[in-house]
This record gives C-alpha cells, sequence and structure tokens, in this order.
C-alpha cells in the first residue's frame, strides 16, 4: 500500500513539474506582439541595459580564472619566500600581481552590488544617462580584470 502512494505521488510531482515548465505558443506570441508593440524608447533602454550585460557575461566567466592565477601566484610567493636568496624585487612584483587580481575581483563584486536595473524609471534620459555610466563602468572593470589577469600571466611565464 504504502509502494503505491508514494508511486502516485512521484507521478503527481513529476507531472506537475513537467507542466509547470511548459509554455504554450500563444505566451510565445505574446512575447513576441509585445516587442513589435514596445515604444521606441523602452526598445532603446532594453538595447542598452542587453549591451551593458553582454560585456558583464563575457567578463564574469573569468572571475574563476583569476582565482586560479592568483593562487597559483601565492604558491611561487610563497615558494619564493622561503628560499634562502629572496629575491625581494621578485617578491613585491608578485605580491603586487596578486593585488592587482584581488582589485579586480573586489572592483567586479561592487559592480554587481551597485548595479540596478531601471525597471520602472519613467525618465527616459535619466535611465539611459544611467545606462551609458554603467557600461562604462562595467567596461573599466574589464580592462582592469584583462591587465591584471596578463600581468599574472607575465608573472607565472
Amino acid at each position: 500500500m504504502k509502494y503505491i502512494q508514494l508511486s502516485i505521488l512521484h507521478i503527481m510531482t513529476a507531472t506537475i513539474l513537467f507542466s509547470c515548465g511548459q509554455k504554450s505558443e500563444s505566451d510565445n506570441d505574446d512575447l513576441k506582439i509585445e516587442n513589435k508593440e514596445m515604444p521606441a524608447e523602452a526598445r532603446a533602454e532594453k538595447a542598452l541595459y542587453d549591451e551593458v550585460m553582454a560585456v558583464h557575461d563575457e567578463v564574469m566567466p573569468k572571475m574563476d580564472d583569476m582565482m586560479r592565477l592568483k593562487g597559483r601566484l601565492q604558491t611561487k610567493l610563497d615558494l619564493a619566500r622561503e628560499q634562502e636568496n629572496q629575491n625581494q624585487e621578485e617578491l613585491k612584483t608578485l605580491e603586487n600581481a596578486i593585488k592587482q587580481l584581488e582589485e579586480a575581483d573586489e572592483a567586479m563584486m561592487q559592480w554587481m552590488r551597485d548595479f540596478e536595473p531601471q525597471e520602472n524609471m519613467n525618465d527616459h534620459e535619466k535611465v539611459m544617462g544611467y545606462y551609458k555610466a554603467q557600461k562604462n563602468e562595467i567596461e573599466k572593470v574589464k580592462e582592469q580584470m584583462l591587465n591584471a589577469m596578463k600581468n599574472a600571466q607575465d608573472n607565472l611565464n
């Protein structure tokens, strides 16, 4: 009896989960109609928002690479510190490379904390100004990350 109840429960759960994930064609049609009827200002805002997010989405996966580089630099720094004939210049260079990676990581984290999609704003000029400023900021973060990663790679070779 318990087996039958569990089987029925599993079937019901699977049915509910499956039906929740389905989109009807009318849902898709509504989205297409909405996009066609979207005012020009709203389309411009969405396009600029998409540009901002494209830069973010391009560099966000590099965060893991930055942390791996930081770990490799830290290992190299630890080994250099253990040597009897420590090269102080090399130690400082490695410390600076690690610091650059940490600062780039924090810049991305700070940008993500500060970024606020302007969904319910009625002032088109303010929305566009905000997204332009955010695009500029995320491009600076991208540049900072890429430079820190290149410097880290150079110090590992």
